[in-house]
C-alpha cells in the first residue's frame, strides 16, 4: 500500500519520464534509417567509383592491344576490330578514341 502511495504520487513524474523516453526512442529509429541510407549511399558510389576505374583501366588495355595489333601487323583499326569480332558498340566506342591508321 505503502509502494502504491508512492507510485501515485510520482505517478505524473514517471508519466513524464517515459513519455520523454519514448519520444527519444521514436526520434533515434527515424535517425537510424536515414543514417543507414546515407552510409549505403556513400557505399554504392565509392562501389561505382571503382568500378568506373576498373573500366577505364580495362579499356586503356583494350587500347594498347589494338595499337599493338595496328602496329604490328600495319593494319587499320577497322581490320583490327574486324579480327578481334568485336560487337558493333564496342566499335563504335574505340573508333572514338583511337587513330584510324596506324
Amino acid at each position: 500500500m505503502a509502494s502504491d502511495a508512492l507510485l501515485d504520487f510520482f505517478k505524473d513524474d514517471i508519466d513524464k519520464i517515459v513519455d520523454e523516453r519514448i519520444a527519444q526512442e521514436r526520434q533515434e529509429a527515424n535517425v537510424r534509417p536515414e543514417q543507414e541510407r546515407q552510409e549505403a549511399n556513400v557505399r554504392l558510389e565509392q562501389e561505382r567509383q571503382l568500378l568506373e576505374q576498373e573500366k577505364q583501366k580495362a579499356d586503356e588495355q583494350v587500347f594498347d592491344i589494338i595499337k599493338n595489333l595496328m602496329n604490328a601487323y600495319h593494319i587499320t583499326l577497322e581490320e583490327v576490330m574486324e579480327v578481334l569480332r568485336l560487337p558493333q558498340a564496342q566499335r563504335d566506342r574505340y573508333s572514338k578514341h583511337l587513330p584510324q591508321n596506324t
